[in-house]
């Protein structure tokens, strides 16, 4: 069971791992102090229940008395549900049920925005919760997540979970954290960097950042230089082009003499970044073309260069499948090392090896294609990958198993 929260809402994962029968009746209840008394509290404290077999509709009611069937009609409820059947992240290989709730934080009687108690506690949200799933063998099975105890409906709120919510406009200084991982290449970098900068300019004291940002030139420029590498052309990425602009580019096309097309993600961004480095190839020619005008400069955004600039510095960084590449990953700068989250808490990263048998590399420099790894649709699938390029949808493995049969 997983929760987030907004201004709004509550938002819950509850991934049954033991309902694996897609047609069977599932029940679960969640029960809300609302006044946080540890009593069941007549027209106060509610419930929410939802039934399979009732095409998984979502009702509310308030309790009237501590006991089975002491409840109100059904009321109207802004509070919302979703179920899915298939598998999950935390079992990949087994089809089971999957519930997504958003209980609305006012039905529940929760406010983000309100600290409450003398000890500067966080608003909390008290709940019980009971699950009656179909096992793959039949019949019916009682379960809860760890650490939950089965709540009997309406009978017993003196030990409920407490669950504290996300707030605004601070964490207790008590509390460590959130600590928040910076991925992703120059398009999210600026972001990152930008609120480590309001964090000092707020003064905060436990707000950290683990920063795995990646520089896309220095990237290419290590593919291009792989021995034995068979690219022909670039197309490149446009969300990233935005940022950096297209100039960062030129040395590729001076020192590789390689054709290259800035591309946005429509059909046609494509078809025309395709057709520009056709037209060069067969004209055997090498430069840089802008496909994506309307987005992308010369200059790139210069403020958010500059925000990159200021928070982070250029180090070596190790790419699966790539190895270490020189000055293509961003870390966070001695001058706001107070929320760097490797220097907080000490964090040491093993060492990240390549799965045996994974060919990534040579599928990334052009050398081979995805179907010429032995592990490729036998043991490496986007349900169960191994090697990275199999991990994101975005992978060229990934991409391959979706758009090839063979």
């Amino acid at each position: 069971m997983f929760f987030k929260n907004d201004a709004q809402y509550l938002y819950i994962l509850l991934d049954v791992l033991g309902c694996q029968v897609a047609d069977g009746e599932e029940y679960f209840g969640i029960e809300v102090d609302v006044d946080r008394d540890k009593s069941v509290t007549p027209y106060t404290d509610t419930c929410f229940r939802v039934r399979h077999d009732l095409k998984g509709d979502l009702y509310r009611r308030l309790y009237t008395k501590p006991l089975v069937g002491g409840e109100t009609r059904v009321l109207t409820t802004t509070s919302e549900m979703a179920t899915g059947f298939g598998p999950s992240f935390n079992d990949t290989r087994r089809d089971h049920r999957i519930w997504e709730l958003a209980l609305n934080l006012e039905e529940i009687g929760a406010d983000p925005t309100s600290w409450w108690g003398s000890d500067d506690r966080p608003p909390v949200v008290r709940m019980g919760l009971w699950v009656r799933s179909t096992p793959e063998e039949g019949g019916f099975v009682d379960e809860a997540p760890e650490g939950w105890r089965m709540a009997p409906p309406g009978r017993d709120f003196a030990d409920l979970l407490e669950i504290s919510l996300a707030t605004q406009p601070k964490f207790p200084e008590t509390l460590i954290g959130p600590v928040f991982l910076g991925v992703g290449f120059e398009t999210t970098a600026p972001t990152i960097a930008a609120a480590i900068i309001s964090a000092r300019d707020k003064g905060l004291h436990n707000f950290f950042v683990f920063s795995a940002h990646k520089l896309i030139p220095p990237a290419l420029s290590a593919l291009l230089a792989t021995e034995g590498s068979s690219i022909d052309g670039l197309i490149l990425p446009g969300h990233v082009s935005v940022i950096i602009g297209t100039g960062a580019y030129l040395r590729l096309v001076e020192d590789y003499h390689v054709p290259c097309a800035v591309a946005g993600f429509e059909p046609v961004d494509i078809l025309q970044a395709v057709h520009v480095l056709v037209e060069q190839l067969e004209k055997k020619s090498a430069h840089l073309e802008n496909c994506y005008p309307r987005a992308v400069t010369f200059d790139g955004n210069k403020k958010a260069q500059q925000v990159m600039e200021t928070v982070f510095k250029k180090v070596d960084a190790l790419w699966r499948g790539l190895g270490t590449i020189p000055r293509s990953g961003l870390c966070i700068r001695d001058e706001f090392s107070a929320y760097d989250a490797q220097k907080a808490f000490d964090v040491s990263l093993p060492q990240a090896e390549d799965p045996q048998g994974c060919i990534c590399g040579d599928i990334l420099t052009g050398k081979k294609t995805p179907p010429q790894c032995p592990l490729y649709r036998t043991v490496c699938t986007p349900v169960d990958p191994v090697g990275p390029c199999m991990v994101s949808s975005e992978g060229t493995c990934a991409a391959f198993y979706r758009y090839h049969t063979a």
